[in-house]
């Protein structure tokens, strides 16, 4: 039983994949989903001995989630603020996630390439689904409108995601990809496995390019 347990817990980065639209995008019809995340914590608190990994910002994070239950408190409808309550703690969970699996080198590889390959994903997204009739630059205003709008009807974005969030998205990656390419081109970072790979470069600079024309 114990051995089953601590295979379910070292999966949790697949087990928060899995539960990502239930938290995303919550409905009434979903709401027993929610209930996987607190589930997960609580198997890793019998495995490992604690809910969720110590970090400096345990404290900034639970005066958060006070902060939210305020919010709930004033907020004039609580299913408009579901999918913003939902989300916020989804990506809590993802942060500490995160701070398990970074802690051996097999791990932070693993968390360098699935970073691209998110990026990847919005790069994406923001290709098919943005809404290009506003582009602030003209010389890219004749291929701009030639796009499709593929992605339409996300809850937030019913006609099409704004450039301005896709840039406010990318922008996530943005920092990790310059101090990766400054480690790279100063020769240190040429054993990651990430920067191995062309795949990964182009990610790199496609995503910084597409940052900074949005």
């Amino acid at each position: 039983m114990k051995s089953w347990l601590s295979i379910a817990v070292k999966r949790i980065p697949l087990w928060l994949f899995l539960l990502a639209p239930f938290f995303l995008f919550p409905s009434p019809t979903k709401a027993l989903a929610l209930l996987g995340l607190p589930l997960l914590w609580v198997l890793q608190k019998r495995v490992r001995g604690y809910f969720v990994p110590r970090t400096p910002f345990d404290w900034p994070i639970l005066l958060l989630l006070g902060m939210v239950l305020v919010s709930l408190y004033a907020t004039f409808s609580i299913s408009f603020s579901l999918p913003k309550l939902t989300g916020l703690l989804f990506h809590i969970a993802i942060f500490y996630a995160v701070v398990e699996t970074v802690q051996t080198r097999r791990g932070l590889n693993r968390s360098l390439l699935l970073y691209f390959a998110l990026g990847l994903v919005v790069v994406g997204l923001s290709l098919l689904g943005i809404d290009w009739s506003t582009a602030k630059i003209p010389l890219l205003t004749g291929v701009t409108s030639r796009l499709p709008v593929l992605i339409q009807g996300l809850p937030g974005a019913e006609a099409g995601i704004h450039r301005n969030q896709a840039a406010g998205s990318l922008l996530w990656f943005f920092p990790l990809q310059v101090a990766l390419l400054g480690t790279w081109w100063a020769g240190r970072g040429r054993d990651e496995p990430v920067l191995r790979y062309p795949l990964g470069l182009a990610a790199v600079f496609g995503l910084t390019f597409l940052t900074f024309v949005l």
